[in-house]
């Protein structure tokens, strides 16, 4: 057992509702992995980008280039949406969050500066008056609030109102929001919901105005001009609604797409409008004429436009991981058959009067007035499709480009990749005949393999040394996936907060000698002018005492050099060692991630965290926020209640774990009818479950000689046909008449070959090569 403490069982309990997953990223931080859900512009040259893989790209841009300036890291889930406000960048996530980013910031890898935590569920939209310091959000279960960016960006915590979407009645909430708009002086609100009506809100007082009705699918996207007097939305239903909001009436109806209106973007005046959709079309529209043309088709839905007036571009953002630059024209003549008049009322389908608005014949589309974008800011397909192989230990998985790879849990990396081939057809050829408990959660919604670790389901599966290629004389060590995944995944925390605790240690030692030796000189000791405290994260810190005329000199430059030298050597030296003793290995490169989920318990109140974001700093143990931390970023400093859940300290640190109840495997063992061996004294047995048959055979026959049973397996001489080979037990092991290979374990036996609930019952027989019991077969399901 470790010598460390982890707090009471009451802590323990509380945060082992908390999980760890471990994100095995396929990009290195200049690339996307997964959809981009949100491209803005921001000072001259710099662009903005929000992925589906949980991080936020800072580019630098000219006419004909972008490149990679920085990674914001601190969310633990997808990015939906983004705000500029002056130097700040707000942003929003599923993972119910709402961060602040100082937007020019330097350095490659970027933290959040502060966490803003309101929402109980997926944060969907923002909206920003940047004029008036003044930001909304908005998210599922029809929550919204009005923020001070001021109050915000200092952590404050004030600054807040809820919005009144609708009135809550017993059992119902207003529908979840997904867009958000509001004009420049910060006083009119417009949400999309999921109700298929827009609601406006007073931005001042947080009060209900009005809702408009028209719509008869979802509200992706809305729009309000600066005055706050007019609207534009697009739906679910295909079409996009201009509205009048003096009037609280629908002006026009725009049906331009053949799927659902998914972004929308305009002019300052409103006098030209863009909209993209799930179809994949870029529409532009003169308002004055409501004259429209295509501008361009991507191969994935449209997610985020950005036009760029400084350069007459626009930047695409899609489903897919990589980000196109389209240059635009001046809008078409009159005479060009993509500017004819559309139909916007005469049909009742949308599909059918955006084919009849293209021509008399509603036969053809018209061609794009762009062919290809004129630059790409590429990304790194996203895994689609996983699915865990029945030994636990590799995955199948598949990218959205169709090739297909096969990872190895044990060492996070690819051991094979196959190309474009069918992933089912794959997923049957890799079937091997194993029953491993899942011990992990996976998905790979963020674009890359995540495995979910969850007390105690995630310590219910082992393997022997030999699986792992472990030369080892204890051909019968076993190694619990789990923990070895997570002593990999934390090693640099262990080892850090180790050396941490350790420094704490030696400095208090010195502290307690003092203290002896004055008081064995009969003098009273003087208050200390640095006394030695911990500031909640196993750090020391310096308290200012009473007696400065008494402090130790300070250290000088030369002995200060030396000190951390030293301490570099030591940490180094330790992680070294650390590394050495790991049974599983996670790659240096591209960097895996460790998230933790936000505890699972009630809402917490309205609060913002200000730096206790990060996992590094300290912050109350009741915050319980989600983090994200490279694996090699943990410094020590973490605070094991809030950040690091005990049941994953614990099982790091050596201080043991519980496995699940279902762990083992109870079976009878008994001797095979007409071979004349007797029965055990105690036939009914129970053992983990990834114990394999050659183990059971050999413990069998262990058993019955000490029982003073003399085995004659065969007559002498025995023909060559019929010899036993030196390497196979004596034993065979038999369940329902047919022979388990030495390989197979109890799980597998009672997966594949029992099939039934009850306790497994197993026989055992001499072995005869001249008269072989059938040899269990097993085959993937259908």
């Amino acid at each position: 057992m470790s010598q460390h403490s982890y707090g009471n069982s009451y802590a323990q309990q509380k945060q082992r509702n908390r999980k760890l997953s471990i994100l095995l990223t396929r990009a290195g931080p200049e690339q996307h992995s997964s959809g981009i859900n949100k491209v803005v512009l921001g000072a001259p040259g710099h662009l903005f980008t929000a992925s589906r893989d949980a991080t936020i790209k800072r580019w630098q841009t000219d006419a004909v280039s972008a490149r990679f300036e920085a990674s914001l890291e601190s969310h633990c889930d997808w990015v939906n949406d983004l705000a500029l406000v002056d130097n700040l960048l707000f942003s929003c996530s599923a993972d119910k969050t709402l961060k602040i980013w100082q937007a020019d910031a330097a350095g490659v890898q970027q933290e959040c500066s502060t966490t803003l935590l309101q929402h109980t569920d997926y944060v969907t939209a923002l909206a920003a008056a940047p004029d008036v310091g003044v930001l909304a959000s908005a998210g599922l279960r029809g929550e919204a609030f009005i923020w001070d960016v001021l109050s915000a960006g200092q952590g404050a915590g004030r600054g807040v109102q809820q919005v009144a979407l609708g009135k809550r009645k017993a059992g119902n909430t207003p529908g979840s929001v997904y867009s958000l708009a509001m004009n420049v002086a910060g006083t009119v609100l417009a949400a999309g919901t999921a109700q298929h009506v827009i609601r406006i809100c007073d931005a001042r007082s947080g009060s209900k105005v009005m809702k408009l009705r028209g719509h008869t699918g979802n509200i992706r996207s809305v729009l309000l001009n600066a005055e706050g007097t007019m609207c534009i939305s697009g739906a679910a239903d295909r079409t996009i609604r201009v509205w009048d909001l003096g009037q609280q009436r629908c002006l026009h109806t725009l049906a331009l797409h053949t799927d659902s209106v998914w972004t929308l973007a305009a002019d300052p005046s409103f006098s030209t409008l863009l909209s993209g959709g799930r179809d994949g079309c870029v529409y532009r529209t003169l308002m004055a004429t409501r004259l429209s043309e295509l501008l361009l088709q991507e191969p994935e839905p449209i997610q985020s436009l950005a036009p760029d007036p400084a350069s007459n571009s626009l930047w695409v953002a899609t489903t897919s991981s990589s980000l196109h630059r389209w240059q635009l024209d001046a809008h078409s003549s009159p005479s060009s058959p993509s500017t004819q008049p559309r139909q916007f009322l005469a049909a009742h389908s949308a599909l059918l009067r955006s084919r009849q608005a293209f021509g008399p014949s509603g036969a053809a589309f018209p061609e794009p007035q762009q062919p290809r974008p004129v630059a790409e800011i590429p990304g790194l397909p996203p895994l689609v499709r996983c699915a865990s192989l029945l030994d636990r230990r590799h995955i199948l998985a598949q990218d959205a480009s169709g090739c297909v790879e096969l990872w190895d849990i044990a060492h996070g990396t690819i051991s094979e990749s196959y190309g474009q081939v069918d992933f089912g057809q794959k997923l049957k050829d890799l079937f091997l005949p194993e029953s491993v408990s899942p011990w992990f959660m996976l998905d790979c919604k963020l674009g890359s393999l995540m495995l979910g670790l969850e007390p105690p389901g995630c310590f219910g599966a082992d393997l022997y040394a030999a699986d792992l290629g472990i030369t080892d004389p204890d051909n019968d060590q076993r190694f619990n996936y789990g923990e070895h995944l997570l002593r990999a995944a934390l090693m640099f925390w262990s080892t850090r907060y180790n050396l941490r605790a350790a420094e704490k240690s030696r400095t208090m030692n010195v502290v307690q000698q003092h203290a002896g030796m004055a008081s064995r000189l009969g003098s009273p000791l003087p208050s200390p002018a640095a006394s030695v405290t911990d500031d909640g994260c196993g750090s020391l810190t310096s308290t200012p005492g009473a007696s400065p005329d008494k402090a130790a000199p300070p250290l000088g430059p030369a002995d200060t050099d030396l000190a951390l030298e030293e301490a570099i050597a030591e940490q180094r030296e330790a992680l070294a060692k650390a590394t050495d003793a790991l049974v599983f290995t996670l790659p240096s490169h591209p960097t895996p991630v460790v998230i933790c989920s936000q505890e699972a318990a009630a809402r917490q109140p309205p609060h913002a965290a200000g730096r206790q974001g990060s996992p590094g700093q300290p912050h109350s143990p009741d915050l319980a926020l989600p983090w994200r931390l490279q694996v090699s970023q943990f410094t020590g400093k973490e605070v094991l209640e809030a950040q690091i859940p005990l049941w994953a300290a614990q099982a790091v640190q050596g201080a043991g774990y519980s496995k699940p109840a279902d762990s083992k495997c109870a079976f009878l063992l008994r001797p095979s009818e007409g071979h004349g061996l007797p029965a055990m004294l105690d036939a009914r047995l129970t053992a983990p479950k990834v114990l394999r048959m050659h183990k059971v055979a050999t413990y069998t026959l262990s058993k019955l000689q000490d029982q003073g049973i003399s085995l004659c397996l065969l007559p002498v001489p025995l023909p060559p046909q019929a010899a036993i080979p030196a390497d196979k037990p004596v034993l065979e092991i038999v369940c329902n008449g047919q022979a388990i290979p030495d390989h197979l374990t109890l799980a597998a036996i009672k997966t594949f070959v029992w099939k039934k609930s009850d306790d497994l019952v197993l026989f055992y027989r001499l072995r005869n090569s001249a008269r072989p019991a059938p040899v269990a077969q097993i085959r993937p399901s259908s």
